[in-house]
Formats: C-alpha cells, structure tokens, sequence
C-alpha cells in the first residue's frame, strides 16, 4: 500500500547468477505486465530509447568503480502514452575481495518534481528576459528622453 502511494516499487539482481526480483509495484511503475521475465533486457527496453545508452553506462560505472550505490533518472511511457520519469536507486553489496554480487534497489515516479524543475526553470528564463526587456527599455529610453527635452528646449525659445 505504501508503495503505491509513494508511486515507488522495489527490485533485486543477484548478478553473480544475473538473475532478478521485480515487486509488483515496480511492474507497475514500468507499466509492464507482471508475466513479462525480469530482465536486464526488458528492464532497458521499458525505458525511453533516448535514455538506454546513458543508463547502461551509469549502471556499469557504479559497478566498475567500488560505488556503493547506482543512481539513475530514466523515462518511460506509461500505458496512456503520456511520458514518465523514474529515479532508480540500488544498494551494491560486493564480496570480500570487492567484486559486485548483489543490487537492492527501490524505484520511485519522480514525474512530478521533474515537471516542476522544468516549469521553474522557464519561469526564470522568463524572468531573465523581463529584466533584460526592462534594462534595454531603459537603455533606449535614456537617449530618447534626452532628445524629447532637446526638441522641448528648442521650441520654447
């Protein structure tokens, strides 16, 4: 219950056997039905084809370097066509000699927030270009104005 309220889902890779848990709530979250294998492959395939190469490359960084932890933003399409994004984060356990055996992660829609990022990032773009409008308005005004009190000057004597 928690989980869908929090819109999130858990996972599991046992890599050294490649094999993979997926919560119900993490098929959700992919909009992939429950029968689909859970794989690598199918994981990849459900996100946004524009993110695969950039969330391979985080994944097998994170295992590469002694990471303790993998981190990924992704984007999927939800079965009403409408785009989603996902934050992905696992846990690595590693053997003693730091080879990576086990990913234990939680995924959560972070949809909204990034809509919220972008929406404030175009309203400081907005912002940004009032104050420039503002600063040449202003930077035109001046001559104009020195002009209108000339002419002004000149027509009173």
């Amino acid at each position: 219950m928690t989980q869908q309220a929090t819109k999130s889902g858990t996972w599991e890779w046992k890599i050294t056997t490649n094999t993979y848990y997926w919560s119900p709530e993490y098929y959700s979250l992919l909009g992939l039905k429950n029968w689909i294998e859970p794989t690598y492959q199918n994981w990849l395939g459900a996100m946004h084809p524009e993110d695969r190469d950039r969330v391979h490359l985080g994944i097998r960084n994170a295992l590469e370097t002694g990471s303790e932890y993998a981190e990924v933003d992704y984007r999927i399409t939800d079965s009403e066509g409408r785009l989603r994004w996902i934050r992905a984060r696992g846990s690595i356990l590693r053997d003693d000699e730091g080879t990576p055996i086990l990913m234990l992660g939680v995924s959560m829609d972070i949809t909204e927030r990034k809509q919220s990022e972008s929406l404030l990032i175009q309203t400081e773009k907005l912002v940004s270009a009032g104050k420039m409008a503002a600063t040449i308005a202003h930077e035109i005004n001046n001559p104009l104005e020195s002009v209108t009190n000339l002419v002004f000057l000149a027509s009173n004597n």
